[in-house]
């Protein structure tokens, strides 16, 4: 039989499954967005040989597996050349929702500890981005930060390797795992996030992350996030990796696994 993964859809309809189906199509998903944000695909959700999602409330509530997202390997901390860190702290992200007011008050807080935050910003039209700014006006100061086009994930990389931490503000109607948790763990650099989410990871990536409950709490813990971090496990990178969240995907559809090299 053809297996069909639908990943993250929008558009599909049921009658596109039952189509699928029909013909003998085994049809898989998997969502890396939730259902309070896109809920358009829980109809689907009876017509479907294998359902997975990166939102573990709704792996609870509708039955789906859970898998977390991924790093590529182009964040491995074994791809690196960089051999020091420096005391910046990143943040990579498309400004939506409230992640301007959310980044403007890190910034303010993390001023107050001599450190920087080094803005990779996303928005897919500025004009649209300062529209945006009337309803919020202090997000107006990130106006000439913001590029219009995505960033290429080895200048992303490259950022990582180079910081202390990495910022992930997490949008409100998830509680997922973002990539951007796995691919600054994976790069070595500290995860400083307000997602609680990331207490289900194991053990020793846990002690790679700064959990916070506010914004305002960063300055007074900053000192918490060394550099003398160990490197991290086999076990942990290939956990963080491309290549596990292939194999917990093909194994939920039932599907043969990976032949490796």
């Amino acid at each position: 039989s053809t297996d069909v993964f639908l990943i993250d859809t929008e558009v599909v309809n049921p009658a596109f499954v039952k189509a699928l189906r029909s013909r003998g199509i085994n049809v898989h998903l998997y969502m890396w967005d939730s259902a309070r944000n896109k809920d358009s695909f829980l109809q689907l959700l009876p017509l479907l040989n294998s359902r997975s999602s990166f939102e573990p409330s709704d792996c609870d509530q509708y039955g789906m597996k859970y898998i977390p997202l991924f790093a590529e390997k182009v964040f491995s901390i074994a791809m690196s050349n960089v051999e020091l860190r420096n005391d910046e702290l990143v943040f990579l992200g498309t400004l939506h929702s409230h992640r301007a007011i959310h980044l403007s008050a890190l910034e303010s807080t993390v001023e107050q500890s001599g450190l920087k935050i080094r803005k990779l910003l996303y928005y897919h039209s500025r004009l649209l981005y300062g529209i945006k700014c009337l309803v919020h006006p202090r997000a107006f100061k990130y106006l000439p930060f913001v590029q219009v086009r995505g960033f290429d994930k080895r200048e992303i990389a490259a950022a990582y390797f180079r910081s202390r931490g990495v910022l992930d503000i997490h949008h409100p109607g998830q509680a997922g795992l973002t990539s951007r948790t796995f691919e600054s763990l994976r790069s070595g650099a500290w995860l400083i996030t307000l997602n609680p989410t990331v207490l289900s990871l194991p053990e020793e990536l846990r002690k790679r992350v700064l959990l916070l409950s506010d914004v305002s709490e960063l300055s007074n813990r900053i000192s918490e996030v060394r550099s003398d971090l160990p490197a991290l496990s086999l076990e942990m990178d290939y956990f963080l990796s491309l290549e596990r969240f292939a194999d917990e995907l093909l194994a939920v559809g039932g599907l043969p696994p990976r032949q490796l090299p």
